[in-house]
């Protein structure tokens, strides 16, 4: 199975008669071709090898061999189509076979007369070593005239031997070269690997018809003429002949015949120019038909099947030969062998502690093969046992490179295999790393999960593959993963860290293993297609002596990989060759296959295989075929070697490629050494073995001037491919459809913008890096293909290139600006995908910078020449743009204990004798909390899922304020008034770990409002820490001396260790359930908590006696394990001495430790210290290695590892040193020592500490009351940024924005300092914010709005605000409304009447029972002419339940409850005031069996009550008279009533009933519909259209005057409102907003995560998305909302954003200034 999207075309004619149609093909159609190809994200080629070679040399066997290799390639990469032939009158070359087989070799010799059988008894040798023995042709003579007489000879004596052979028989000896190809290529009903053809799917036949042509001397090029003969050669026409009828027979309609007339001197050779264009025509027609139906195959292919094949067929082939290795497969085996189901009489063991199994060793061991048999073996012995067995092959298979890319699919595999459904798509690789491990869980004990993982050393480092923590430490019961790991690697580094106790490593094979595997190996070396009509040699052997020659030398190396490439020779050699002496060494032997087989026995042109052999080495990832020929064809020195060497009648004019004949007889040579792999949409070559890469970069890439050069042909080349296969009309890079990256690749482009800022920084041109990086077009270009990880590289290799580059050692404002940017916006970069690709996020964030900024005005240039064709998001309010390094300036009085904290969203908290928030962006302070005490410092894991909309869900919650930095999560109560009141852990279940009155963990589900916490009680002190353990073991330490494990499900507590004298300060994880822990006075305990046995470390106490250890900075007591090169060792500290000790507690080695300021692990060496003035390094056995004084320094205020290679350590004393210092190792290598590589002024008075940020930046904090952010590549301060020009809005802190007019929103904005919430009133179109004066809520919740009129809006019953006059007045007290338990029920409701009087109603509870509502209190109130609200009179009206008043008319209201019937009451204020009492009842009715659901207004002063047992009744309420009742006899879940009038009806069992009152009575005014059962309401939004919800958010969109669905794709849960306005529609519900413009009559989808927005069209494919941009952003829950004319609205950070929707640099939905 292939599904590689390239199609190579082999080109079939014979030579000279044919030159004017290929000259055709190559100018007119293969460049269309290549572009259609392109257009469809494929690669297509002609091969066409009759350019570039001389009559003489298509005459040579070694010629006939490569074109019939070409064939089968083309067979193998494409399935169609793959063949075309051009048929003339020529019959082409009839070469003599140049193999035999056997049993012809007999026949021949009884039908050969004496004289012939000495002719060719003497041309023939037998080699023995073929499998079976077969004649081979003598080598020609080198006189090739006289040897091709003697081949004609020869040939007639083969004729005659021949003559009565029958069928295939004959081929051999009376077919031409062209014929051998054709039967190949078009007549074969296989291919060379035996598998099934089609001819007619794949293969095109051209013939040509020349008119008027003589057959004589004139026409010698167009026909078999024997110059030696003067005529035509005997037999040749009818052997044409007869090949035509075989091809038209077979192919039928794929035959095509075509006629031009002989025109021997025109200016197409001998046809005319009619004919050319037709042909062409025909040619390119045929072709694409192919290639349309061949991808249409390809589309529908299940890609996991298509995944599985090509990793059991790449196993298959490397195991398929094997021989030895028993002792390890055995080992596997016993590992793989997962426990079967047990039967009833068995006893279940207890379950293995089962982590992976790795296989390590060095280059060419053959660890891979050894990993395919162990594959093939598991399969056999578990058959029975339906385990999952899959196999994985890192850079053997295509696409696999990429750690995202193979893990996500294998999890989706995984999945499937198990029943379940493919899990989302992880945007990062942690996300990545718990969906594998969550996957690996759906295995069962009777469906057993067997990985085997090759090669993870072939992993692209990006996103730390090559530390392995993506694999787990420990796998579920019934997993198993075997994984290989090259020895030299960083990778098996970090395995032996990972996995110690699970390593195999892989020895070099033995001399019998070797000749078992050669024996195996040549056996299986089948020979290539040499003459149609003789099958090849199954297999090749060695005489003893060849093969003595070859394990001597062999035994002296072992490596699996010498042997590989040895075989290879050796399987050439002929039983009669003597072997040469082999080199010992691999890279000798590299060096061999150049020098002795590609420049001397095969003869390759030297320039043009030295340069190829240099350009594979110098690519990236690899060279796909054309870009290998294109490179070629554009070396000088490679071109003038061509041109003084091209001996061809016709020469090559394509002054950008050679004759592809050169790369196909060179790859011929070079396959076997070759990898190939599935990048970018193509198919790359590269080395097989790292070992090539090595001697050939030594070889060829050893100069600058070399390096220089060829990398720099290489990044040419990139860009004019790229540039060829796309349309003029989108020739920037962002416009190649990136959405199709991983389906439809433009892999020109692709290629292009991985592969050349690479080459270019590997060239060393400075400058055209610089110009490429820093173009908006480029930049978008890399994002579109979602690579905007490898475009973050790109900007730091411009960095590194200019820090190498002593002429030029900085990078350009630009250039900075440009890095700031990409860097600074991975985090949102990453997020593309392939429905919102990432350059719409990069267009989006450039756009949001400040007009002033680099990145802005390069993002309008662009936008302005290169418009967009999609719609995208806009921010047209907010201005920003933070370059460079900051400092933050503010604080006063210095930092004498200087803490701060990074927080998600891109701030910093600093501590002092004030607490403040800065924005990182701007470098401005954002908040400022004074505070008595000394505050503390927040700080939060970021990958914590806590977030605040979890958190409000939560009882009493909002009282707290809670935020997220780096390692825990810290709530403070009554606003940041500085006292923590507890610290909380997120738990592997989910649920919040917290310390509650300090001497109590309360345990919290945020998810469960009504459940009840678990607390774990019992410590009888302040507890000082908590942590879950990796086994979900929670434990907790405290100030009581205790260490104690809790039951999370009972709250009990399992065990108490009180060994401790002081408090326990805190804890170490260690392997085996062991854990390490410290008090107050430098005392250790390691304890197993598995069998609660503690030991006490020795060794960390002075012999004099105790000594106490005052807790003054964060090195006083401590420990640290040792996981890179030793994972059985830990380090313990106090202030006195540092222990180096084994898993069992037994002291190692101990050393000193006072005034230590500094301690960090190295995982090349150990530990590194700063103590006073020095610098120590430690190894791992304890021993100091490398020690260095800082200079001029009196002492160490604090060390930080930037790096394995850098360390930085900085001073603090007044009036002294304020230099940061960068250390490195020497020469690379710590235990060379240590040396200053930097000394950095900070003018900064006094550093009191220096910690990292997230994004590789470090913050330092000094005396003279400033914060600086450094970047660290090299600790230079690029500018100083002073924004005064920024303009900062008012924040808003809202959860939600509330629609309440055109463009006017509500928003309640919670101040947290002051304990209170305001009012804001925001204008989309303005995006100003207006703060309602004298509104202020004592709590956080959102309270209810209603909007009364144009001009006012109603507040939670309580309070009314006037728009236009910024007016606020109160009907009650807000405090007390407030402090009414929140219950909606007991806040006012407005019915209004008139623009300008309303009707209030108030429950009344029973005053036993505060949950029994026995009436309303109904009040009248008017708005005067001086806009004064009166409350002109109220009443009591007393029904039970009572749950609605409906104002009837301007007089008449109703109300009714829970009871039958249904009051009536009048309004008559005539002599009010005089006469207060204004309510007058003017009876009742029960129309209904049961009492009313609802009541509904309809026209003529009549009203609608319905309840659930499908009773509808019409009541004229002034005559109080039930007019038209009907009984629908279903149950009702909602009556609404549209604009029309129409009463629509909604059963639950999905009926909807539509009824309007005619002639008085209530008729159906549409046929009903049926929809899906579980109806809960219906909403009309046109006249003829309404929107059904059923329960499971299944929405239906129904056209009731056709009675037909409308598709909708999108999802939402019941609608909550609905507004009109302007003729468009908005629904509000849960899952987010839905707009419905009349317009185009369209539905759109806002949702508002808390990553992004996105906007949704009605079948639910995403139109624009608006990511967040900063950090933490995504961990707030954000508002969002949209105006009736599709206006955006968020809040972001406490910032209003109005965004506007664009297309092509326009203004979309609303055209705003």
């Amino acid at each position: 199975m292939n599904t590689a999207r390239v199609f190579r075309l082999f080109i079939s004619s014979t030579f000279s008669d044919f030159i004017a149609e290929r000259e055709a093909l190559q100018q007119n159609v293969f460049p269309k071709l290549e572009q259609y190809c392109a257009e469809r994200g494929a690669q297509f080629q002609a091969i066409d090898l009759r350019w570039g070679i001389t009559e003489q040399a298509q005459r040579e066997h070694n010629t006939l061999r490569i074109c019939l290799e070409e064939v089968r390639r083309c067979q193998q990469l494409s399935p169609r189509p793959n063949f075309a032939v051009l048929l003339g009158n020529r019959y082409g070359w009839e070469p003599v076979p140049a193999r035999i087989p056997v049993d012809h070799w007999k026949r021949l010799k009884k039908a050969a007369t004496s004289e012939h059988w000495r002719l060719i008894s003497s041309s023939y040798r037998l080699d023995e070593n073929a499998i079976p023995s077969v004649y081979c042709l003598n080598n020609r003579s080198a006189d090739n005239d006289e040897a091709f007489q003697h081949e004609t000879r020869l040939l007639v004596a083969l004729r005659q031997a021949a003559a009565g052979f029958r069928g295939g028989d004959r081929l051999p000896y009376f077919t031409s070269a062209t014929h051998q190809e054709i039967v190949l290529g078009a007549l074969s009903k296989r291919d060379a690997d035996g598998h099934n053809l089609n001819p007619k799917s794949h293969v095109h036949v051209y013939e040509r018809h020349l008119d008027g042509m003589p057959i004589d001397h004139s026409a010698k090029d167009f026909v078999d003429w024997d110059s030696s003969l003067d005529q035509v050669v005997p037999g040749a026409s009818q052997r044409m002949q007869h090949l035509k009828t075989q091809l038209r027979c077979q192919l039928g309609d794929h035959y095509h015949e075509l006629t031009s007339a002989w025109n021997r001197h025109g200016k197409n050779g001998a046809v005319d120019q009619a004919y050319l264009q037709r042909f062409c025509d025909l040619f390119l027609e045929h072709q694409m038909k192919l290639i349309d139906a061949e991808i249409a195959t390809l589309e529908q292919i299940d890609d996991r099947q298509q995944r599985e094949h090509l990793h059991q067929e790449f196993g298959y082939e490397r195991a398929r030969v094997f021989a030895g290795r028993k002792p390890l497969l055995a080992k596997i085996a016993r590992y793989t062998n997962v426990d079967l189901p047990l039967k009833s009489d068995q006893i279940k063991t207890k379950a293995k502690n089962c982590v992976p199994l790795i296989l390590i060793g060095g280059g060419g061991s053959g660890k891979s093969a050894l990993l395919a048999r162990a594959a093939q073996e598991t399969s056999q012995n578990t058959k029975s046992s339906r385990a999952v067995i899959v196999q994985r092959y890192i850079g053997g298979v295509p696409g696999t490179e990429s750690i995202l890319n193979t893990l996500s699919l294998l999890s989706a595999d995984i999945a499937t295999y198990y029943g379940h459904s493919e899990p989302p798509i992880a945007q990062n690789a942690v996300d990545l790393a718990q969906t594998f491990e969550a996957v690996l869980g759906y295995a069962t004990p009777r469906r057993p999960l067997i990985l085997f993982l090759d090669a993870l050393d072939q992993l692209d480092p990006s996103d730390r593959a090559w530390m392995l923590e993506w694999l787990p430490r420990q796998l579920p019961e019934h997993v198993r993963i075997v994984a290989s790991i090259r020895s030299d690697t960083a990778v098996a580094e970090a395995a032996r860290r990972r996995f110690l106790k699970q390593i195999i490593d892989v020895p070099r094979l033995k001399v019998s293993e070797g000749s078992a595997i050669l024996k195996a190996w040549l056996a299986d070396k089948r020979e290539s297609w040499f003459n149609a009509g003789i099958t090849p040699s199954t297999g090749r052997r060695l005489t003893k002596e060849q093969e003595n020659k070859v394990l001597s030398a062999f035994d002296q190396n072992g490596l699996a990989l010498w042997l590989k490439i040895v075989y290879q020779e050796a399987s050439t050699w002929h039983s009669w060759h003597t072997p040469r002496d082999l080199p010992i060494h691999i890279q000798d032997l590299i060096h061999d296959l150049v020098d002795q087989k590609l420049l001397i026995q095969e003869q390759h042109p030297k320039a043009f295989i030295e340069r190829a052999l240099a350009y594979l080495t110098a690519s990236r990832f690899g060279l796909a075929e054309n870009e290998i020929g294109r490179v070629l064809g554009r070396d000088r020195d490679v071109r003038v070697e061509f041109q003084e060497n091209e001996k061809t009648q016709r020469k090559w004019d394509d002054d950008q490629s050679l004759p592809p004949i050169m790369w196909s007889r060179l790859f011929f040579d070079l396959q076997a050494y070759l990898g190939f792999a599935q990048i970018d949409g193509k198919i790359l070559m590269r080395w097989f073995h790292r070992e090539f890469d090595d001697v050939f970069k030594a070889r060829y890439l050893a100069t600058d001037d070399d390096r220089k050069n060829i990398h720099g042909v290489l990044a040419d080349v990139f860009l004019a491919l790229d540039r060829e296969t796309r349309p003029t009309e989108t020739n920037d890079d962002a416009f190649f459809k990136a959405a199709d990256a991983n389906q439809k690749p433009m892999s020109a482009a692709l290629r292009r913008v991985m592969e050349q800022p690479w080459q270019l920084a590997q060239a060393g041109r400075t400058n055209d890096l610089e110009r490429l990086i820093t173009d908006f077009g480029f930049c978008m270009g890399k994002c579109a293909a979602n690579r905007s990880a490898d475009l973050a590289s790109d900007m730091l290799l411009n960095r590194r290139l200019l820090s190498i580059n002593s002429n030029n050692d900085s990078s350009s404002r630009t250039a900075k600006a440009f890095g700031s940017f990409v860097m600074g916006q991975q985090h949102l970069l990453r997020r593309g995908n392939e429905d919102w690709p990432a350059h719409r996020i990069f267009l989006q964030l450039a756009s949001q910078q400040s007009p002033q900024s680099i990145i802005r005005k390069s993002c309008e240039r662009w936008l302005n020449h290169k418009l967009d064709d999609w719609l995208w998001i806009k921010s047209t309010d907010r201005i920003s743009d933070a370059e460079g390094i900051l400092t933050l300036e503010g604080h006063e009085g210095g930092f004498s204990s200087f803490v701060a904290a990074e927080l998600l969203d891109d701030r910093l908290i600093s501590r002092h004798t004030d607490f403040r928030v800065w924005n990182l962006e701007t470098g401005k302070v954002e908040n400022i909390y004074q505070t008595n005490e000394r505050p503390l410092v927040i700080a939060c894991s970021p990958k914590r899922k806590l977030d605040a909309h979890r958190v409000s869900k939560r009882e009493g919650w909002p009282d707290f304020l809670w935020s997220i930095g780096q390692n825990d999560i810290r709530f403070w109560r009554r606003g940041w008034d500085g006292e923590s009141i507890c610290e909380a852990l997120e738990l592997s279940d989910g649920r919040i770990a917290l310390r509650r009155d300090n001497d109590c963990i309360e345990i919290t589900d945020l998810h469960e409002d009504g459940r009840s916490p678990l607390l774990l009680k019992g410590h009888l002190g302040s507890i000082l820490g908590f942590a879950q353990l990796s086994d979900e073991t929670f434990t907790s330490w405290s100030e009581d001396k205790t260490l104690r494990i809790w039951n999370l499900e009972t709250g009990s507590c399992e065990a108490i260790y009180d060994f401790h004298d002081d408090a326990v300060m805190g804890i170490l994880e260690l392997p085996d359930q062991n854990l390490l822990s410290w008090d107050e006075n430098g005392n250790f305990y390691l304890t197993n908590y598995s069998n609660c046995n503690s030991i006490y470390l020795d060794g960390l106490k002075p012999d004099e006696g105790e000594t106490i250890f005052y807790m003054d900075d964060d090195f006083s007591v401590g420990a640290l394990r040792i996981s890179d090169k030793n994972p059985t060792m830990f380090v313990a500290w106090n202030k006195e001495f540092l222990g180096w000790y084994n898993l069992d507690g037994q002291l190692i080695t101990i050393q000193e430790n006072d005034n230590v300021k500094g301690i960090a692990y190295l995982s090349d060496l150990g530990l590194v210290r700063a103590i006073d003035s020095e610098i120590i390094l430690t190894n791992y056995s304890g021993e100091v290695v490398a020690e260095d004084e800082e200079d001029e320094a009196r002492f160490i205020s604090g060390l930080s590892l930037l790096d394995d290679k850098r360390l930085i350590t900085w001073t603090g004393y007044k009036g002294g040193d304020d230099s940061i210092r960068v250390w490195g190792a020497v020469e690379g290598n710590w235990e060379n020592g240590i040396e200053l590589l930097k000394r950095v002024e900070t003018n900064s008075q006094w550093i009191y500490n220096i910690f990292p940020l997230s994004d590789g930046r470090l913050v330092s904090c000094s005396e003279d009351d400033n914060i600086r952010i450094w970047g660290a590549e090299n600790f230079e301060k690029e500018e100083e940024l002073n924004p005064t020009d920024k303009i900062l809005q008012n924040k808003i802190n809202a959860t939600s924005l509330i629609f309440i007019g055109e463009g006017m929103f509500v928003a309640v904005d919670y101040n947290y300092s002051k304990a209170n919430s305001e009012l804001v009133l925001v204008d989309a179109h303005t995006a100003e914010v207006r703060v309602i004066e004298d509104i202020e809520f004592n709590n956080m919740r959102t309270p209810k709005f209603q909007t009364l009129s144009s001009e006012l809006v109603l507040i939670d019953g309580f309070c009314s605000v006037d728009l236009t006059q910024n007016t606020v007045h109160l009907f009650d007290d807000a405090q007390d409304i407030q402090e009414v338990k929140n219950d909606p029920r007991r806040k006012r409701q407005f019915i209004p009447l008139t623009d300008r009087s309303w009707l209030t109603s108030r429950l009344l509870h029973d005053k036993t029972d505060d949950k029994k509502v026995v009436g309303g209190e109904i009040s009248y109130w008017i708005r005067d002419l001086f806009d004064a609200f009166i409350e002109m009179s109220k009443i009591t009206i007393e029904v039970d339940g009572f749950k609605q008043l409906l104002g009837i008319t301007d007089q008449i209201f109703a109300v009714c409850g829970d009871e039958p019937a249904i009051q009536f009451w009048t309004i008559d204020d005539d002599e009010w005031p005089f006469e207060p009492d204004i309510f007058v009842k003017m009876g009742a009715l029960s129309p209904l069996a049961t009492a009313p659901e609802d009541m509904l207004l309809i026209p003529e002063g009549k009203l609608a009550v319905w309840n659930k047992q499908g009773q509808i009744a019409i009541i004229a309420a002034a005559e109080l008279e039930i007019v038209s009742t009907v009984n629908l006899n279903n149950e009702l879940a909602s009556v609404t009533l549209t604009d029309q009038g129409v009463l629509i009806c909604a059963c639950v069992d999905g009926t909807v009933e539509f009824l309007n009152m005619e002639q008085g009575t209530l008729r159906s005014s549409f046929d009903s519909i049926k929809s899906e059962s579980g109806l809960q309401s219906v909403l009309a939004y046109d006249d003829h259209e309404l929107l059904v919800f059923s329960k499971g958010k299944n929405v239906q969109r129904w056209n009731i005057k056709k009675r037909e669905k409308i598709s909708l794709g999108i999802e939402f849960s019941i609608v909550n409102d609905l507004r009109k306005s302007n003729g468009n529609v908005l629904f509000e519900g849960q899952d987010g907003l839905i707009y419905f413009d009349e317009s185009n009559h369209e539905f759109y989808k806002l949702e508002s995560t808390r990553e992004r927005l996105i906007l949704y069209d009605q079948m639910g494919k995403i139109l624009c998305q608006w990511h967040f941009t900063r950090a933490g952003d995504r961990e707030l829950y954000e508002p969002a909302a949209i105006t009736p004319k599709g206006v955006l609205m968020t809040i972001a950070k406490g910032e209003l954003r109005r965004l506007q929707l664009m297309r092509s640099g326009e203004v979309g939905f609303d055209q705003l200034n």
